[in-house]
């Protein structure tokens, strides 16, 4: 399983978006199965220095954070990595986070409790919805302008 795990984690960097979403989806139904084997693989991965690998990981969440699943302290302890790394600096891996976590609260809210706290929570949180005037492009469609918020 191994081989596999670390397959999925190469083909993570491809800058492929849809490859990326698949792998996530793969790699979060093997943690579905057995969470304590891909918990280490998860911690190393969500803090790699290569953004699409930490993309990957984190969008991997919502696959497994799901309704049903057995809420342990191992499942907390990789919530709290999401929690931690909301504030990375690639937007697109901050999105994928806010996804994740979304899904955690909605599907299995008791992983979440013990880290909603202001400072660990709520200030990031806070601090990824403010309105970011250089994230957003006008495109221009013909003699339409049309403008797109990457924010």
């Amino acid at each position: 399983m191994n081989e596999i795990v670390n397959f999925l984690f190469e083909c993570s960097q491809s800058p492929d978006e849809s490859n990326r979403n698949i792998v996530a989806e793969c790699i979060g139904k093997i943690a579905l199965i057995n969470l304590k084997e891909m918990k280490q693989h998860l911690i190393k991965n969500i803090g790699s220095a290569n953004n699409y690998t930490r993309y990957t990981t984190a969008t991997s969440f919502k696959y497994f954070c799901v309704k049903g699943i057995h809420v342990d302290n191992d499942l907390k302890e990789l919530i709290r990595y999401l929690i931690i790394n909301m504030k990375d600096s690639d937007i697109n891996t901050r999105t994928a986070i806010l996804r994740s976590l979304n899904s955690a609260s909605f599907n299995i809210p008791f992983s979440l409790i013990d880290y909603i706290k202001k400072e660990d929570f709520f200030d990031p949180l806070l601090q990824s919805l403010e309105f970011k005037k250089d994230l957003i492009k006008e495109v221009e469609l013909g003699s339409f302008k049309h403008k797109i918020d990457d924010g």
